[in-house]
């Protein structure tokens, strides 16, 4: 069986349910003493709350939430700062934490791109180039900021992590070991 996770024979979900079908077939287990381990109520927990993180980002509310936080807070760092990591802290309540930096970094690279664009210093650039009319985007190049805006750039990407890891420890269904513990307590 190790075989197959290592070397990837068909894809790692059809791998992990292999045992299901292999050890009642084969005359191991039965079905009955196999499936209550594939359908726990961990496992059960843990998939609605991934199927909950594609629905809050099929219809676009993290990025909602994220837009009417800035018409409250602004553009100072400080309260930037502070207002991501409460809106990703409560969204990572909800959903799992890996789910809520995967939703919440790009908002916050989209949103450090529109603001330090701005700011990039021309040092590099010794003539100005206007790169709209090339049909190219520019792109945050840190390396081109002051210390100090790149200092906000990397505790910008730090705390979205750090804040949904923060609000992860808030209910049961928004990280793995949570799961687990409550899963170990009730036997």
């Amino acid at each position: 069986m190790s075989c197959y996770w290592v070397a990837e024979v068909v894809p790692l979900a059809v791998t992990s349910f292999l045992p299901m079908i292999a050890l009642p077939f084969l005359g191991v287990l039965s079905i009955k003493e196999v499936a209550p381990k594939y359908f726990a109520d961990t496992n059960i927990v843990f998939f609605n709350s991934l199927m909950l993180s594609l629905a809050v980002e099929e219809c676009q509310l993290h990025k909602r939430i994220a837009l009417k936080m800035l018409t409250y807070v602004g553009t100072r760092p400080h309260w930037l700062m502070a207002g991501f990591m409460i809106i990703t802290s409560f969204i990572s309540l909800w959903i799992s934490d890996t789910a809520c930096c995967a939703l919440m970094a790009p908002i916050a690279y989209a949103l450090l791109e529109e603001i330090m664009i701005p700011k990039m210093s021309s040092l590099k650039d010794k003539e100005p180039s206007d790169d709209s009319e090339n049909g190219e985007e520019k792109k945050l190049d840190t390396t081109r900021l002051s210390p100090r805006n790149r200092g906000i750039c990397k505790c910008m990407m730090l705390l979205v992590a750090h804040a949904s890891l923060i609000g992860g420890t808030g209910t049961i269904n928004s990280t793995g070991p949570n799961l687990i513990f409550r899963d170990n307590l009730e036997k």
